[in-house]
């Protein structure tokens, strides 16, 4: 945005002592625990402040610094998957972040090689029809049939889950039929 010349109009913070108080008075209250981005959230409905995630992230590390580290140390931590092979399993999920730009993706991975089986950029990433035929055209370029599908509980993934189901009712394995598709948060899937 910087690059283009493009900026927000108008955006002015409030002023910064304003901010300062209201962060000090979430400290003191039940905000005591709240990330920068809870916080900024919170200034801009409770406290009707215009401030930027940035200036309460800063402000955050100079308020309550040990705060901050303490939050650090329990953060997130991109979770290792032990799988048998390649193929073994796949993960499918749609990426929303450009959407609002006309750019829908939806990708799927194997989680064993790291291999980005497809990423298709379309017009919409939740019709069904769509994503089960990027499914069905996967497993036809490539000749195989993967173990187990992975994906969230969206809508997107309805058909997929039932072609997947049916290429593998007949298979004899404990991941054949209905336990070969897999739905939970897309948190826990493998990063694309």
């Amino acid at each position: 945005m910087s690059a283009a010349n493009f900026n927000r109009k108008n955006f002015i913070e409030s002023p910064t002592e304003e901010i300062v108080m209201a962060i000090l008075l979430q400290q003191e209250g039940s905000g005591d625990n709240l990330g920068y981005r809870s916080t900024w959230q919170k200034l801009r409905k409770v406290y009707k402040l215009t401030v930027k995630q940035k200036t309460v992230m800063e402000l955050l590390r100079k308020i309550d610094p040990e705060g901050v580290e303490a939050r650090c140390r329990y953060k997130m931590k991109q979770r290792t998957y032990n799988v048998p092979g390649p193929n073994y399993l796949w993960h499918a999920d749609n990426h929303d972040k450009l959407k609002r730009f006309g750019f829908a993706i939806y990708s799927c991975i194997d989680v064993f090689s790291k291999i980005v089986l497809w990423i298709h950029v379309s017009k919409s990433n939740n019709d069904p029809k769509i994503t089960g035929h990027y499914y069905l055209e996967a497993i036809q370029n490539f000749g195989l049939l993967p173990t187990l599908i992975r994906t969230d509980h969206g809508t997107e993934a309805t058909l997929m889950e039932d072609c997947q189901i049916a290429l593998r009712y007949k298979h004899t394995d404990p991941n054949a039929g209905l336990n070969s598709f897999i739905k939970g948060k897309s948190t826990r899937n493998q990063r694309i």
